[in-house]
């Protein structure tokens, strides 16, 4: 016996969206604090080099 294996989903309706100017401007803001967050660390990753802090832990004694 042979079961029908092309079975497709039912298509869903799109979902509705809120007016597209508060949109754009809470996406403008929020990537506005995801840049500030990235400099942010990108900043603290040049102060404080991890691979520095490896290195003062390594016994390179042979």
């Amino acid at each position: 016996m042979k079961i029908n294996t092309s079975y497709t989903p039912p298509i869903q309706p799109p979902q509705a969206r809120p007016a597209a100017a508060p949109q754009s401007t809470e996406r403008d803001s929020a990537e506005s604090r995801l840049r500030e967050l990235i400099a942010q660390r990108h900043a603290e990753f040049e102060r404080h080099s991890p691979i520095e802090e490896l290195g003062k832990h390594l016994d390179l004694r042979a």
